[in-house]
Parts: structure tokens; C-alpha cells; sequence
């Protein structure tokens, strides 16, 4: 039985409640007002908590500075408290400390950080399993924990996931009120400063300095000998541990994925659940699969298995019909069957049937489209999409099968795509340039993970060409040219120039990636003659001109290249952003940038300067120090304070863009989408010697002896000693992100191309580590002793000319803190990720199942799991899969 209100209706079911709706809505004799600015509040608490802010107010008006400041004291900083701010803060002030910003100025607070600070933070009860983890500076981990910064904790709820974040009076971030909360397109507008420069910490510890010459004279003193030709070479007896095909991690396999299209009330506490469902995409492998056997390169055959078709005439939803099916068939039997071909045939004049054909291309569709998004869906519509693009979004889509002899079908269609594709570039066909770059990018990621290299260049090679031959040919037309009134042309024009920008952004893209794993790949410059990127995928999927009419109005065109990274390395601020593609993008822009400024370091006359007296020097000028002088060739590229400061600022914009996926996470209930997986790989790729890395595993691997007699590597050794002493701040932090690729992996892999390969750098810069950390440790804290040193002085100097502060003693009281061991495939407190990568050199890397990793059970456990991973069903029919864990199970069997 309900009661009513007689005033407007609403039913309640106890009076009491209609008694207080009805005192604090209808009734106005009881009206509170504010006696300081006059507003009226129906209830006397939220009257009080009004005043109790102008009083706080007042009295922080009367600091003797007259302002806040945006960051903490340094001594507050330590402790982790709220800063009331001012010349001399209130703790300071209590405490008799010396109150001290450091290099931070002073600036007065705009309107939307005052009314930010008023509206609260977020309530610091919030549970591990209602709070989800954000990055900080290190951008490590994205879910699973608790923490945005020291302090902050984002509760996971619909009225803050969207919010954005602000910084608060005492440095650390909060949440906007709820007044204030924008849309989720909208999070992080331009007027809103996210930037770098409100987070102390953040700014620390990506620009921790790499060692200078006295360290590095310090470390030739040290005997390399040891680490490099001695016994650092011969590695640790085998240990008696199982096999990697047959042994299980305790904490691995913790990867239950449920049904892709469960219903949504099957993840929620209401129906009586004790937690949420897991939104982790990874399957669970009860055991590695059996080792597959080596595809030869020169025999090639579809087994008879996929031959079967089962064609329904009555359905016409498929997207291969009868007639695009006939000419494949027709291009494989004169390509492929036929004696008179260029190519060897087939040793079976077997082809898949339309079904199989069918099922590939849901696959495709299922696993490539939302992130390689080059076809427009008004295509697929309209069936317009050549045949060739079709084969290449078949072949592709077989990779994804992980039934019965999907590898064999898998190997057949990426050597009859190759033919095809060479066929369409030797001959003058009909097919228009625009479906033929497509068709060449496609095969450029089919031939990805190819077992041979040739493979893989070539078919870059023949995306170049391509593409040349489309950019000689390719006239834009100008939307601002077309009559508003014809919204069809209009639509139109907008998709083929959108799927223009496209086709040039996923070509750089996919070039870039396979760049960084093939060394005979060049990096193609960064495109800025392309201007825009692409847009968001809501407006990309509109499959009318009314949708997309809409879309177009709420997010707009693609942000422009250069405004982006303009924001992100001058103005520290995240760029308006809306979609995932863009965010890794700018990722990999941000690598090509930096990868510009290394070349420009290593020429040789980069640090010389022309003079009017240049010319009288020259004689003489190519012997002593004049000669060496001009050039950088034998410089270590980390010591170089150009590059050097380059790449710390590029640490400083993957934060930003790690902070930008964040939303997305949320948004998606915890998932974490490729975009993170792409900034962890790019901080590995930026901030460690991968390459030497990765020529150190291969040389190792090929040694059936442990002795040091056999390797030929000592210049690789070189470089990694000196990247684990001179720049170990980075090493570590490569560490940390290494750990974070396996725990995406376990849990939300989607298969990809590039995975495999950021796998395998994860594994082996976790086993380099493990490996030399132990050897060159005395050489480590002879730097670490020797910095601590100048440090000091400079400290002295400086105390000559101001007056002395306990900083370190705060310092000291702070070092007790810190743990001894990290957990580093698993989410950190991002406190103890800063600890570990500044004086990470005193505490234990482990690693779920490896235990420490710097010991020889938990070096070959740290290959086991990396074995593992590549060993899954999913990357069955990447060849590149198998051989990198052939690489890491021989270097496991001689550890």
C-alpha cells in the first residue's frame, strides 16, 4: 500500500518518507539561509557545510602570500598529506619545517580549478573491487588496482568515469563536480589543463637524468671483461624444472573469458553475483598446444577438408556470393593450377569452398575491421568491393581459424594473395589504384609474421609501389566546394577522401610496426603532408546520411597531426581525442619524431656550427680533436642531451595518451583495448636496446655450447651493460612496462599481428635484465655512490646562498618506505612503481610463477612464460609465433 502527495502526486510506500518530502519540498517556512552570501538551503546540515566553506575560504585568504599554489610543499609532497599552500604551509608552519616548492612558480587558480577544489575529491573508501587503476607517470597499469596518483582513487561509476581529471589545491588529482562532469567525447577539453606540469612526481621521474662521462669513465674502470667476455656469457646450470610444454604457472592461467554476446545482466551485482564477471578477452589454455610442424616455402596446398562446401542458396546476407567466389576460383586455377603459370603450382588443385570462404570472412570482420578500418560499410552494402581486396580480407581472416588445418589454409592463401598481387602490378588490369593499395596493405599484414623475411619485404615493397602509383593519380576533391544542399554527393565526397586518409595513416602505421621487427624495414618518415587524422569510428560506421549527419555534428572531422603533437610536447595537454585509432597513431608519430631526432644526433656535423673563421682551420683539421669533434658516430645515442631530452619528453606524452586511454577503459568496464598495448610496447622500444637485445637471444640461441668462446656479441653486451648502469632509470621503467605486456596478454589479447612480436621483446628484456643485473650490480652502485656524491655537493653549494632544509632526512625517512620486492606482471601502487625505477637497483623484480627473476629458476621461468604465451592456439598460424618461441625454448634449455 502506497501513500500519495497531495501536492504533486508521488507515491511513497512509508509515510515517514512522504513527511519528508513533503518538509523539504512544498513546505518553504523552513528555509535556511547562508549569512554570508544569502543562499537559501531547505535543510539546516547542508546550510552549515556551506558556511564551513566560506570559513575555510577566509582563512586561506589570509596567508601572507595571498594564493595557492597548484602543487604541494616539497615536505608535504614526502608525507603524502593535504598543503594548504601559501608562503608557509599550515603542516610547515605546526611542524617548524622548512616550507620550500621547489622549481615550482607560483600561479593564480582560474575558475574551473576553484570550483573544483570546492566540490570534494572522491571518497577514499572506495573498495579495490569498485575503483579501477589509472595510469601515473610510469603508464604501467590500467586496470586491476586502485590508484591514479598518491591519494586518488576513481570510484567505477557512470558519474565519474566520464569526468575529467583536475588537480586539486595539494597536487593531486581530482575529479571535477558533478555540475561539471562533460561528456565522454568531451573529457578532456582543451580550456582544461591535464597536463604534466600539475604532477611533480610525473615530471621527476620521466626526466631522471642518464649518467654523465665521469660515470661513464667509472664503468670502463669497471671490468667489463667479466660481463661481457667472462662468465656473464657462460649461463647458469640447467635446473631441474618441468618443461615448458607440460609445466603451469599458479597464477597464469587465470584468463576465463566469458561468452563475446553474454547479456549484460550476467555482470552485475543486482542479480546476486559476489563480484562482476570478468571482462578478460583471453582464452583459457588448459595446456600448450602441440608444437606445430614447419611449413615448407616452396609447397603449397589447400587440404581437403575445406574443400566441402555447404552454400545455403536461400541465404543472401553472405558477403562472398557466387559470382566474387567464380573469380577467385577462376584467378587460382590460372594463377595457382594451371602449367603455364610464372609461379610453381600447387601440389593440389584443391580450393576452399564458399562457406569456408564465408566463415573467413565473418573472422575478418569479427577481429580487423575495428582496428584496421579501411573499407567503408557502404561497400560491403552495396557488394562493391573487388575481388582482390576480398582474397586479402579472406587470407587474413583465416589466420584468426584455430580449427583443424587452419595453418595449411592459412600458409595456401598468403602465397595466393603474393600471386595476386604481383599479378595486378605486372599487368595493366582494370582494377582502379585505390582498391589496389588496399589490397597490397592487407597482404603487408598477412605477411606480417611470416617465417621468411623476404616475404615480408617484398610485400612492403610492393605496398610502396602501390602507393605511388595511387599518389601520382589521386585528386581530392574539396568538400567546401560541393553545395551543402547536396547531402548524397556530399556524403559521397566525405568517404572517399576519409577512406584516402585512411589507407596513407594504416600504411605509415603498419610500416612502422614492422620496422621496429624486421631491421631491413626503414621507418618511413612521419606524414605530416596528410594533415588530418582520421576520424572517430562512430563517424566512420555511419551506414546513412542521416547517422551520419549527427555524428558529424557532435565530433567533427579528425584532429589536425601538428595541433596534436603540439599539445601534447609544448602545452602538456591531452589533445581532443575520440577514438582509439587516433590515440595510436599519435603513439607511433610521437616514436617517429624522436626516431628523427636520434638521426639528426648521429650525423656527423650536427653539433658543429659555421663561423666566419671556419676556413682558416683547415688545415690540420681532420687529425686530434678538431676531426673527432665533427662527428657522433661512435657517440651512445642516451648520452646525447638532445635526444636525451627528446625522449624524456616523449615519456611525457605516452603519459598523456595512457591518461586519455584511461576513459576508454572505463567506458568498457575494465577492458583494456589495443591502444595500451601500443604504449607499452612503445616505451620498450624508446627506452631500452631491444634490437641488441633481440641479436643477443638470436646469437645465443644458435650456440650449442655455454661457452664464451662461442659468442661473438661483445659489442651487444657493451651497450646493454651500459643501458642497466648509466641509464638505469629507464631500464627499470622498460622493466615495468615489459611486465605490463604480459599481464594484458594473459587477459586481453585480441590476437592481433603485432602481438607475437611484443611478446617476445617483453620476455627477452625481462631475461636480459635478470641475466646482467647480478653482474654488473658492484658497477651499478659504484654510479649510484658516485651521483649521490655530486648530488651532495651540489647541495652544499647551494646551501652557501640559502638556508639549509631537512630534505634529506625527509629523503632518508622516505627510503625506509620503500618495499624490497615488486611484483612486475602484476598492477602496482604507482608509488612503488616510482620507487622501483629510482632506486630500483636496492628491491627484487618478481614475476608471478618465476619467483625473482634475476636468479636462474627465475630466468628460465620467465622464458617459459614467455613460451607459453606464444604457444597459444591463437597465434597458430603466425610463423613468427613458433620461431620466437623456438629462440626462447633453446635459450631455455642451456639455462
Amino acid at each position: 500500500m502506497t501513500v500519495s502527495c497531495s501536492h504533486c502526486g508521488r507515491a511513497f510506500v512509508r509515510s515517514e518518507h512522504l513527511t519528508r518530502h513533503v518538509d523539504s519540498v512544498h513546505k518553504r517556512d523552513r528555509v535556511y539561509t547562508c549569512n554570508v552570501c544569502g543562499k537559501e538551503f531547505n535543510r539546516s546540515d547542508s546550510c552549515r557545510r556551506h558556511q564551513q566553506a566560506h570559513k575555510r575560504a577566509a582563512s586561506e585568504s589570509k596567508t601572507t602570500r595571498g594564493e595557492r599554489t597548484r602543487r604541494a610543499c616539497h615536505s608535504c609532497a614526502i608525507a603524502r598529506t593535504r598543503c594548504s599552500g601559501g608562503e608557509c604551509c599550515e603542516r610547515c608552519r605546526e611542524k617548524q619545517l622548512h616550507c620550500t616548492y621547489g622549481l615550482v612558480h607560483l600561479q593564480h587558480p582560474t575558475a574551473t580549478t576553484t570550483e573544483a577544489n570546492a566540490s570534494g575529491t572522491a571518497p577514499a573508501g572506495a573498495t579495490p573491487s569498485t575503483s579501477a587503476n589509472v595510469t601515473g607517470a610510469s603508464g604501467a597499469y590500467l586496470s586491476g588496482g586502485s590508484v591514479v596518483g598518491p591519494g586518488a582513487v576513481l570510484p567505477l561509476n557512470a558519474s565519474t568515469i566520464r569526468g575529467p581529471v583536475d588537480d586539486g589545491s595539494d597536487g593531486v588529482p581530482r575529479l571535477e563536480s558533478e555540475s561539471q562532469r562533460l561528456e565522454y567525447d568531451d573529457a578532456f577539453p582543451e580550456n582544461v589543463d591535464t597536463g604534466l606540469d600539475q604532477l611533480p612526481w610525473s615530471e621527476n621521474m620521466n626526466w631522471l637524468p642518464v649518467s654523465n662521462g665521469a660515470d661513464l669513465a667509472m664503468l670502463e674502470e669497471f671490468e667489463l671483461s667479466t660481463a661481457i667476455t667472462g662468465s656473464a656469457w657462460v649461463l647458469p646450470g640447467v635446473i631441474n624444472v618441468n618443461s615448458p610444454l607440460t609445466s603451469t604457472s599458479s597464477t597464469t592461467d587465470v584468463t576465463n573469458i566469458a561468452p563475446s554476446r553474454r547479456k549484460d545482466s550476467e555482470s552485475r551485482y543486482v542479480d546476486g553475483h559476489g563480484a562482476r564477471k570478468s571482462v578478460q578477452r583471453a582464452k583459457k589454455l588448459s595446456k600448450a598446444p602441440a608444437e606445430t610442424s614447419w611449413l615448407r616455402d616452396d609447397t603449397f596446398s589447400f587440404p581437403q577438408a575445406v574443400a566441402r562446401a555447404f552454400d545455403d542458396p536461400t541465404n543472401e546476407d553472405e558477403i562472398v556470393d557466387h559470382q566474387s567466389y567464380n573469380t577467385i576460383l577462376r584467378y587460382f586455377h590460372s594463377l595457382c593450377v594451371s602449367e603455364t603459370t610464372l609461379w610453381k603450382p600447387f601440389d593440389a588443385a584443391i580450393f576452399p569452398g564458399r562457406s569456408y570462404l564465408n566463415r573467413c570472412m565473418t573472422l575478418f570482420l569479427e577481429h580487423i575491421t575495428r582496428h584496421v578500418a579501411l573499407i567503408h560499410s557502404t561497400s560491403w552494402a552495396q557488394r562493391a568491393v573487388p575481388w582482390p581486396v576480398l582474397l586479402a580480407c579472406i587470407t587474413i581472416g583465416a589466420t584468426f581459424d584455430e580449427e583443424g588445418k587452419a595453418q595449411e589454409c592459412a600458409h595456401a592463401f598468403r602465397e595466393f594473395l603474393r600471386r595476386v598481387v604481383r599479378w595486378c602490378l605486372e599487368t595493366d588490369t582494370a582494377l582502379d589504384r585505390m582498391p589496389l593499395v588496399q589490397t597490397c596493405l592487407l597482404h603487408t599484414i598477412a605477411q606480417f609474421n611470416a617465417s621468411s623475411d623476404d616475404n615480408s619485404l617484398s610485400a612492403v615493397a610492393d605496398l610502396r609501389l602501390a602507393m605511388s602509383l595511387y599518389q601520382a593519380t589521386y585528386r581530392a576533391q574539396p568538400l567546401d566546394q560541393i553545395d551543402p544542399s547536396q547531402t548524397e554527393l556530399l556524403w559521397a565526397a566525405w568517404i572517399h577522401e576519409e577512406t584516402h586518409r585512411r589507407l596513407r595513416w594504416f600504411t605509415w602505421l603498419t610500416e612502422m610496426v614492422l620496422s621496429a621487427t624486421r631491421r631491413h624495414v626503414v621507418a618511413p618518415p612521419l606524414p605530416t603532408d596528410i594533415g588530418r587524422l582520421p576520424c572517430a569510428m562512430v563517424l566512420w560506421k555511419a551506414d546513412n546520411i542521416w547517422t551520419w549527419n549527427a555524428a558529424f555534428d557532435n565530433v567533427g572531422q579528425g584532429p589536425e597531426l601538428l595541433e596534436s603533437l603540439s599539445s601534447l610536447y609544448i602545452k602538456h595537454r591531452i589533445p581532443n581525442l575520440v577514438d582509439t585509432t587516433q590515440n595510436i597513431l599519435l603513439t607511433y608519430a610521437i616514436i617517429a619524431r624522436t626516431e628523427e631526432v636520434a638521426t639528426t644526433a648521429q650525423q656527423a656535423l650536427h653539433d658543429w656550427s659555421p663561423t666566419p673563421a671556419d676556413g682558416d682551420n683547415e688545415v690540420g683539421s681532420d687529425d686530434g680533436e678538431g676531426g673527432e669533434s665533427t662527428g657522433a658516430k661512435d657517440q651512445w645515442l642516451p648520452a646525447n642531451s638532445t635526444y636525451a631530452a627528446w625522449r624524456n619528453s616523449a615519456c611525457d606524452c605516452f603519459d598523456l595518451l595512457h591518461w586519455q586511454a584511461n576513459s576508454e577503459i572505463h567506458a568498457a568496464k575494465g577492458f583494456e583495448g589495443p591502444a595500451i598495448l601500443h604504449l607499452h610496447l612503445a616505451r620498450l622500444l624508446l627506452l631500452c636496446p631491444y634490437r641488441d637485445c633481440m641479436s643477443l637471444v638470436s646469437e645465443l640461441s644458435r650456440r650449442h655450447a655455454a661457452g664464451a668462446e662461442n659468442v661473438s656479441a661483445t659489442q651487444l653486451t657493451a651497450n646493454i651493460v651500459k643501458w642497466l648502469t648509466l641509464d638505469d632509470h629507464k631500464g627499470r621503467l622498460s622493466l615495468v612496462h615489459a611486465g605490463a605486456i604480459f599481464w594484458y596478454i594473459r587477459r586481453y589479447s585480441l590476437a592481433l599481428h603485432h602481438e607475437p612480436f611484443t611478446i617476445y621483446v617483453a620476455t627477452i628484456i625481462l631475461w636480459t635484465y635478470g641475466l646482467y643485473v647480478p653482474q654488473v650490480r658492484s658497477a651499478l652502485l659504484a654510479i649510484k655512490d658516485s651521483r649521490n656524491r655530486r648530488h651532495n655537493e651540489r647541495q652544499q653549494d647551494s646551501s652557501l646562498q640559502n638556508d639549509s632544509h631537512p630534505a634529506s632526512s625527509e629523503e632518508s625517512e622516505d627510503d625506509d618506505l620503500i618495499p624490497d620486492t615488486i611484483l612486475i606482471d602484476r598492477p602496482c601502487d604507482d608509488e612503488i612503481i616510482q620507487a622501483f625505477v629510482r632506486k630500483g637497483h636496492a628491491m627484487t623484480a618478481e614475476m608471478s610463477g618465476a619467483g625473482d627473476i634475476c636468479t636462474p629458476r627465475g630466468l628460465r621461468r620467465v622464458l617459459e612464460e614467455g613460451i607459453k604465451l606464444l604457444r597459444r592456439s591463437q597465434y597458430m598460424s603466425y610463423d613468427k609465433a613458433r620461431e620466437y618461441s623456438q629462440n626462447l625454448h633453446k635459450l631455455a634449455q642451456r639455462t
